[in-house]
């Protein structure tokens, strides 16, 4: 008896822990299943590209449009593809990387120590943040995601899982612009790879609309593995329409002198002019260049704490 009524508590256990599971997506997960994805995107571009579409396309000997054979050897512009591919590859990891380790644009106690020392009060144009349990500066706001006040907060990115705020934006934009250029990149390579079999041309245009592929697919006029990098192509050039527009609006912000919160609100009073704002954000231009080449951390004139008003600030929320 007593076995029994163990049994039947426990049952009830299962069946109210089983009613009362919880769905809803994590702010954490979500933010490193980005991450993931566009890890998966860059590995996936650098070796289909490497084992599949250049010895595809370099490694072919064609006799009046029609490939005869595969001479086993790379042809001309194979090292220069090559080279272009893993040049693109290292730079979107590395400025991926470099938004991802956003930690120095995160508010800290001792921010606020260093500017006022141990005062308690909130500095005029501070807020104070009851998440944190901190006062944060002008243009701060905290992130559910990051679970962090970010300096001059901009957004959170889910594709590096990190939020874009003082220290991190410029390698935010070269990011895009790489992206942009990467994708770019592949879907040549991948056009490439495909027109050895099927020729861009008017018979053959239609193939490469969709759901066109997936119908020659299934009655046998179109293979596995090139069905696959037609698919590719589609997701590329959704993915450079989403980074051009990220490094778009990203430089139309700061040209304006503001953040996408700012933006939102109508709030023009951090506008400093086109030159100011542009170095506040890349640095000098003397050093700035080195950003396309290699996204080190250059010095910036701003703190994240000092700003200069223009106009009216934002309210503190």
């Amino acid at each position: 008896m007593h076995r029994r009524n163990t049994n039947n508590t426990l049952e009830e256990k299962l069946k109210d822990h089983y009613h009362k599971r919880d769905f809803t997506p994590k702010p954490a997960t979500v933010s490193k299943l980005g991450m993931l994805f566009t890890a998966s995107l860059i590995f996936i571009l650098f070796f289909e590209s490497l084992y599949t579409l250049l010895p595809g396309i370099y490694s072919e000997v064609s006799e009046n449009g029609k490939v005869v054979s595969r001479t086993g050897h790379f042809g001309e512009g194979y090292w220069l593809a090559f080279f272009v591919l893993l040049v693109t590859c290292v730079e979107v990891t590395w400025n991926w990387w470099r938004v991802y380790y956003d930690k120095p644009n995160w508010v800290t106690k001792e921010l606020k120590e260093e500017h006022f020392g141990q005062t308690i009060e909130t500095p005029a144009g501070w807020k104070h943040c009851p998440t944190c349990q901190l006062d944060a500066p002008p243009r701060s706001h905290h992130c559910n995601f990051c679970g962090h006040c970010i300096l001059k907060r901009d957004q959170h990115c889910f594709f590096t899982s990190s939020c874009v705020g003082l220290y991190n934006q410029r390698h935010f934009v070269v990011f895009c612009l790489y992206g942009v250029w990467g994708c770019l990149m592949g879907v040549y390579l991948q056009l490439s790879y495909l027109n050895i079999s099927y020729p861009l041309s008017d018979e053959n245009f239609m193939m490469y609309v969709p759901p066109v592929p997936l119908f020659q697919l299934l009655i046998g006029n179109l293979s596995f593995g090139s069905f696959v990098v037609m698919l590719h192509v589609y997701v590329n050039i959704c993915i450079m329409c989403v980074a051009g527009f990220l490094a778009a609006w990203q430089l139309l912000l700061i040209v304006r002198g503001q953040t996408s919160h700012e933006a939102w609100k109508m709030i023009r009073a951090y506008n400093a002019g086109v030159y100011t704002n542009i170095t506040s954000v890349f640095g000098s231009p003397m050093t700035s260049w080195i950003l396309l080449f290699a996204p080190l951390m250059l010095p910036l004139e701003l703190d994240g704490v000092k700003w200069n008003i223009q106009g009216k600030p934002e309210k503190a929320n």
